[in-house]
């Protein structure tokens, strides 16, 4: 896994960076930063130099505490943007929502510091990252099956 590598081309298995290869394999994933939607920096919500929303460890924007933000519109210092940040964020938020509606004190959403990232390919394998260490197969499929399918039960049991 290769970050922040800028790509000039793709020949056939390689990719490219300034002309020279930097991977060669049938599988090639790119991925691009999360942009922020426009319209956020003209919403007066307090944004960062990207335009994303601050929030502040309850997901409440700074400038306007009645406004929560979460998952990829939000900027949370130290929180990177990936899906299972959101996932972890969404529980703080349900919460807040409810907590402040009744009065109730909210909690504080703790990024995690590493996330374990599994992409399913669409063949039944996965592509796994983990600490700048990545792998791919069947067996990643199988842990990423297992994985969703766990969180559908025990969230459809607490629906």
């Amino acid at each position: 896994m290769r970050e922040h590598c800028p790509i000039s081309g793709i020949d056939g298995q390689l990719l490219l960076s300034a002309g020279e290869p930097v991977w060669q394999g049938s599988r090639l994933l790119l991925a691009g930063d999360a942009a922020a939607p426009a319209w956020l920096a003209h919403s007066g919500l307090a944004c960062d130099a990207d335009g994303f929303v601050q929030v502040s460890a309850t997901l409440q924007s700074p400038s306007q505490p009645w406004i929560f933000a979460s998952g990829d519109c939000a900027a949370l210092p130290g929180a990177d943007k990936s899906a299972a940040q959101a996932l972890h964020q969404a529980q703080v938020l349900s919460h807040n929502l409810r907590a402040v509606l009744a009065g109730r004190a909210l909690q504080h959403h703790r990024p995690q510091r590493q996330n374990l990232l599994l992409l399913a390919c669409g063949d039944g394998e996965a592509l796994l990252g983990w600490r700048g260490w990545s792998a791919g197969g069947r067996f990643c499929g199988y842990w990423r099956e297992w994985l969703d399918r766990r969180f559908v039960r025990r969230h459809a049991a607490s629906g």
